[in-house]
């Protein structure tokens, strides 16, 4: 069975997306820092950013992963998006307080990235493609690659199908989603391999990452196609 045909679809609109991550940026991190931490960790590592490369977060969500690469890497190069204004305000005073003022954020969907082709050297992006309707991440996907530079870097979380002593988990996270998405924030699990094999990505490599203390998360990492 292909990986597509194993996902299941998000009945949720942008606006409903929007309205209830508005709502949650407060209490977000009180919610999720503990199951996302490690897996963000391991996808910050798989990015090796040099400083100075020119970098793009999308979805920064509450902005500890953007926060996080300022201070491994330096401000320099980076820039942030996020569909959501909450969310934008969280995380600009999250830069604000690491001394990161000048890293530029802006309100824009992932769908119609505002880049010129070929801007960004690496692109980073957590658990946002997981509450994606599925006819959409192709577009994500596209858009992802043709902002980045031949060659680029991209590295993904996503929540994921568990494996091992997580199946049960994500049997019944499914279920869950399958009675009302909204209760798990709209999210499912995602094998996002084979979005970015079909956008022309290349060395696709995937990390699974679960257990006690982390969502079932899957850390997948790309570059986009160099010259022929």
């Amino acid at each position: 069975m292909a990986d597509t045909d194993r996902l299941l679809d998000v009945p949720l609109g942008k606006r409903q997306i929007q309205a209830f991550y508005g709502a949650a940026a407060p209490v977000y991190d009180a919610a999720t820092v503990e199951f996302e931490a490690r897996a963000k960790a391991l996808a910050l590592d798989a990015m090796h950013r040099k400083p100075g490369e020119r970098y793009l977060e999308v979805a920064v969500g509450t902005g500890m992963s953007i926060v996080e690469q300022v201070k491994r890497t330096g401000p320099a190069g980076i820039v942030g998006i996020d569909l959501t204004p909450g969310m934008l305000s969280l995380t600009r005073e999250r830069l604000n307080a690491a001394g990161a003022s000048s890293v530029p954020l802006m309100l824009a969907d992932a769908r119609f990235l505002p880049f010129r082709n070929g801007t960004f050297d690496c692109l980073f992006n957590s658990y946002m493609l997981d509450l994606i309707p599925a006819e959409d991440i192709g577009q994500i996907v596209s858009e992802f690659r043709r902002v980045l530079k031949s060659g680029g870097r991209i590295v993904l979380a996503n929540l994921t199908e568990g494996e091992g002593a997580d199946v049960a988990f994500s049997e019944d996270w499914k279920a869950r989603f399958l009675k009302d998405p909204i209760q798990v924030g709209g999210c499912r699990p995602v094998l996002a391999g084979s979005f970015l094999r079909a956008a022309g990505f290349t060395e696709v490599q995937r990390t699974y990452c679960g257990g006690t203390g982390s969502w079932p998360t899957e850390v997948v990492s790309a570059r986009a196609p160099g010259p022929t």
